[in-house]
């Protein structure tokens, strides 16, 4: 695997290795999560220029610069290179967060404890609080937009934005159990300049960021996995929704279930992944021989939606597609649960090998069948209008 990669193909990758943790961005800087407090960010070339604390991140869609939350619920902003500036301080408490489609503020959700005041459901010390807001990207004061009450009944988690940059989506953890949560819950949506919050699918669906993908063009599309139950092989639809009307439109037949929906850059097409969908299979030796079932699929939603499969190899599972330009990158598990990443032309055509042992944990199971591979993988294209 590397530059003699079968079928003479080039995606616009580097091609060099990275850290068991780097996530691979083409055509722009590197971050890597190397350690479990501390962000790497390299050049182009591969080349370290800069270490810094934090525990997660997420990339601009409009320039290089990073969002970084903190291990002490800080969240900063900063250029590769820069110096880092503060956004929220440390302590507000900051768990999940996500740039607007314009790049000039920055979402989040997060739970503070609250001294002297007592929990709802432990009646202990440290009352949970539960929030949403947003602040410029640039700095300023940050915005509440939602609490769930003082103290708070449940939690909020942040999903993400609009296409349009007009309001928040996010899902509600009902008395803050994992148990109901893992479940799946319905998605909801905010409008940051006011009004009330709404449901936006009717169905409930498990929350993970890879399980929604607003288009990337603007409008009021959003590609979401639906569907309740943990299990992610069972029970998961491709659905398009409109974020103002809520009316959605299935895009995957019920035999599938589907996973990790990316929108292409133009907004006119989405890959996913997906697998024969056999009911609850729990674990063992039986899910993991259907999840290597898993498949990639590309769906046109330019007209009327007509979808085909990209990749069949019986040897592989395939796992969360990533756009880079017109092409297609995913990650694959063999037979021995070795992680890969590879590229695909989105027309069609032989994958190749990019980058070898992205995951050397060998996990096939993660949580009933999701890995969540956004914290190895970060793909990056330039809007269509920069192109």
């Amino acid at each position: 695997m590397g530059p003699g990669a079968p079928g003479g193909c080039s995606p616009p990758v580097d091609r060099r290795r990275r850290d068991t943790h780097a996530p691979l961005v083409p055509l722009r800087s590197l971050a890597a999560l190397a350690q479990e407090a501390e962000i790497q960010i390299f050049d182009a070339q591969g080349r370290l220029i800069q270490r810094l604390p934090g525990t997660d991140f997420r990339w601009s869609p409009k320039e290089d610069r990073l969002a970084v939350r903190t291990a002490d619920g800080a969240l900063m902003g900063l250029s590769p290179g820069g110096t880092p500036r503060t956004l929220l301080p440390a302590g507000t408490g900051v768990d999940r967060i996500a740039w607007s489609p314009d790049g000039r503020w920055i979402a989040y959700s997060g739970l503070r404890f609250l001294e002297g005041e007592k929990d709802l459901y432990t009646g202990q010390p440290g009352a949970r609080y539960a929030f949403l807001g947003r602040v410029r990207a640039e700095g300023g004061p940050p915005q509440e937009l939602l609490h769930a009450g003082r103290p708070s009944a449940y939690g909020l988690l942040l999903a993400g934005w609009a296409p349009d940059g007009q309001a928040l989506l996010y899902w509600v953890d009902p008395m803050f159990s994992a148990s109901i949560l893992a479940d799946g819950v319905p998605l909801r949506l905010l409008p940051t300049r006011g009004g009330p919050s709404r449901s936006l699918t009717v169905e409930p669906m498990l929350a993970y960021e890879d399980f929604l993908a607003p288009s990337p063009t603007g409008g009021d599309r959003i590609a979401v996995v639906v569907g309740g139950y943990r299990g992610a092989w069972t029970n998961k639809r491709l659905h398009l929704l409109s974020a103002r009307t809520g009316e959605g439109q299935a895009l995957s037949p019920p035999l599938l279930a589907v996973s990790s929906p990316a929108w292409s850059t133009d907004g006119t097409r989405i890959a996913f992944v997906a697998m024969p969908d056999r009911g609850d299979l729990v674990g063992g030796e039986d899910a993991r021989q259907a999840l290597l079932q898993r498949r990639l699929f590309v769906v046109d939603v330019a007209d009327e939606p007509h979808w085909r499969q990209l990749t069949e190899d019986p040897a592989y599972r395939d796992e969360y597609p990533r756009w880079a330009g017109e092409w297609i990158l995913f990650v694959r598990l063999d037979r021995w649960d070795r992680s890969s990443l590879w590229a695909i032309p989105a027309a069609g055509g032989t994958p190749c090998g990019v980058l070898e042992a992205l995951d050397p944990r060998g996990d096939w199971f993660g949580y009933y069948g999701h890995l969540d591979w956004g914290s190895y993988l970060d793909v990056w294209s330039p809007p269509t209008s920069a192109r």
